[in-house]
């Protein structure tokens, strides 16, 4: 029991530190790239690379599927708040 709470908290720190990554990266992408998916695009890209070149014995879904679920996190607060700004 005490493994899997300790996991899961691992991995919610872990998503929470790449999102925030993702976000910071995306709004800096953005002052060059006009729109919000070629943005996040770009920094899933970048980041997936580092991420293979930082833990290169990890799996490559696990990698994936961290950062598809972080840019999909940072994505829809990006889209999120551009929306209520522009209210």
């Amino acid at each position: 029991m005490a493994e899997g709470f300790a996991t899961l908290l691992v991995f919610g720190l872990l998503l929470a530190g790449v999102t925030l990554v993702a976000f910071a990266a995306t709004m800096a992408l953005r002052l060059r790239l006009a729109r919000l998916a070629p943005a996040l695009g770009v920094s899933m890209l970048l980041m997936t690379a580092l991420l293979f070149a930082v833990f290169p014995g990890s799996g490559a879904l696990g990698v994936l599927a961290l950062v598809v679920l972080s840019h999909a996190i940072a994505g829809a607060v990006i889209h999120w708040r551009g929306r209520t700004a522009r209210s």
